[in-house]
């Protein structure tokens, strides 16, 4: 009797909506049946979205990504019929050695990629888990208690303002983690999950689907500049972590320089 399995993917969009919309209701269903095979079709580098929750994890690798822009559950006007394609092989790749319970995948049609709800949004599960190599990598880190996220900071000058400004603190910075060799068994936003898991407190700003991490393992975030409304930042906060924000900081530095 063949093993049962829930497909999921393949993912094409943004890295956002897979963390707040897709992986957690695929971690969701595995936790509520747990002999079930979870399959997960997704990039390589967001692997550990699902991590250890997921029994078999395929590389997607679409030719040509960098000339589309990433929105929402979908690439800005990346062709139906070559996602369907890869959907159509994802399936029968694997319809031969499991029973196929389920097979979750976005709608992409017409303006559907831009529905935030396509998946049950009561069941939503963000108990990320990497795979076991990145948290051997990030043990080999010293252990501070705090995180920053530079990946929003696009200016150099601007980014040696705010390690500047934050050098009174002891931290590991997402620019710490990039330097780490991953291999095929870790990635980046598997080794900042564990860091993050074990700080007290992340620095960074509420438009980085980095710093979102914070928000979504429930340790506190500290939010530099986001000029999001109070309302935007209680979309993004489904489990109410303590988020504090200061705004004009990188323009009173300048001011003081």
């Amino acid at each position: 009797m063949r093993n049962k399995a829930f497909l999921f993917g393949p993912f094409i969009g943004s890295l956002s909506w897979e963390m707040y919309r897709f992986a957690p209701y695929a971690i969701f269903l595995k936790k509520q049946e747990p002999r079930t095979k979870l399959i997960v079709m997704t990039r390589p580098e967001r692997f550990d979205l699902y991590g250890q929750h997921a029994d078999i994890l395929v590389p997607l690798r679409l030719k040509g990504e960098e000339s589309y822009r990433q929105e929402g559950f979908s690439l800005e006007d990346f062709s139906l019929d070559t996602y369907e394609l890869i959907k159509s092989s994802f399936f029968n790749q694997y319809k031969q050695k499991f029973s196929i319970k389920n097979m979750f995948c976005p709608n992409i049609r017409e303006f559907m990629f831009k529905i935030k709800w396509q998946f049950p949004r009561d069941k939503m599960n963000y108990d990320f888990k990497p795979r076991q190599t990145n948290k051997e990598l990030i043990e080999k880190i010293d252990k501070q208690p705090t995180f920053v996220d530079f990946s929003w900071v696009k200016q150099p000058n601007d980014r040696n303002l705010l390690l500047n400004y934050l050098s009174k603190f002891s931290f590991v910075s997402s620019t710490d983690i990039q330097k780490i060799s991953f291999g095929e068994n870790a990635s980046l936003l598997g080794c900042v999950i564990e860091v993050i898991k074990r700080s007290k407190v992340a620095i960074g700003n509420l438009n980085s689907p980095i710093s979102h991490l914070s928000i979504l393992l429930g340790t506190k975030l500290v939010s530099i500049d986001d000029r999001m409304s109070d309302d935007d930042v209680h979309l993004l906060n489904p489990l109410k972590t303590e988020v504090v924000r200061y705004n004009n900081v990188l323009e009173r530095l300048k001011s003081v320089r």
